[in-house]
């Protein structure tokens, strides 16, 4: 059975940030289907409205993020 699958490492630090609004910055690592990103939003940051075809999930390392019609999310603390 051969296996022709290849194997790619990305480091996030190593990467650079793309600028996407002058508040919001990004790095994203893509495969045929999927998407990986860490988001940089700035206080006051507005993400515009947009739509994916595939599920978003996302987690909050520091701040907090206010969503239309949500509660505001803050990262889980012990």
């Amino acid at each position: 059975m051969s296996n022709s699958a290849t194997v790619a490492k990305f480091t996030w630090d190593d990467m650079p940030k793309e600028r996407v609004t002058n508040r919001i910055d990004r790095r994203i690592v893509c495969g045929e289907s999927t998407m990986v990103a860490h988001v940089y939003l700035e206080k006051g940051a507005v993400v515009p409205e947009h739509s994916h075809h595939n599920e978003q999930l996302a987690y909050i390392l520091k701040g907090r993020l206010r969503l239309p019609d949500l509660d505001i999310i803050e990262p889980f603390t012990t």
